[in-house]
């Protein structure tokens, strides 16, 4: 299996790599066991259920560096909002945050220039052992939600009760004006959403 690149072909045929990712996940090798979490995320494109089955063979079975070839080679399912792929992490949907004051700090944001937007995080750490993960969506109104592409925000552990602001900015080059949904999530669950537009 070539270390680098994305040999989709074979991705396409997981019956045949699976095996060899079997052997490839646990080597001493980092840069080995990095490609075989990439090829995992390859396949995730075509056979998703293959893989979210064999993340979750690998991680009953245990082995050395498994969470962290299985949080690298789901990540493309992640970034879909896969709430089996959080799971597989250890990022549970029934974590104990919640979200409060998302707003934009400016609308209409001009086109081309940041969409800077704010919240609130608050988290009872007491009663939560796994991990934290936020991200947030900027979808199109109109759209369905299906659609939306997950942006990371931040991964951790919290030791301790969390209450914070976080501030955070999009980039809108690419984006269309018009009205958009934006969402923040913890673990895949949207947990607040607010509308704002970016001009013409």
């Amino acid at each position: 299996m070539p270390a680098g690149g994305r040999p989709r072909p074979l991705a396409r045929r997981p019956q045949l790599t699976v095996p060899l990712l079997d052997r490839l996940r646990a080597d001493p090798e980092e840069c080995v066991r990095r490609s075989a979490a990439n090829h995992l995320n390859d396949i995730t494109h075509d056979h998703p259920a293959t893989a979210l089955r064999t993340a979750l063979r690998w991680t009953r079975e245990g082995r050395p560096h498994t969470d962290a070839v299985v949080r690298h080679g789901l990540r493309g399912l992640i970034r879909k909002g896969s709430l089996e792929a959080f799971a597989l992490i250890g990022a549970r949907p029934d974590i104990p945050a919640r979200i409060t004051g998302l707003r934009p700090t400016g609308d209409p944001t001009p086109a081309g220039h940041p969409l800077t937007f704010t919240f609130d995080l608050h988290l009872e750490a007491q009663l939560f052992d796994g991990w934290l993960v936020l991200h947030y969506a900027l979808t199109p109104f109109v759209e369905s939600a299906d659609g939306r592409r997950l942006h990371f925000l931040s991964q951790t552990t919290p030791p301790s009760p969390v209450h914070r602001t976080i501030r955070r900015s999009h980039p809108t080059t690419s984006l269309r004006p018009g009205t958009y949904r934006l969402a923040v999530l913890t673990n895949g669950t949207p947990q607040a959403h607010t509308t704002c537009a970016i001009g013409g």
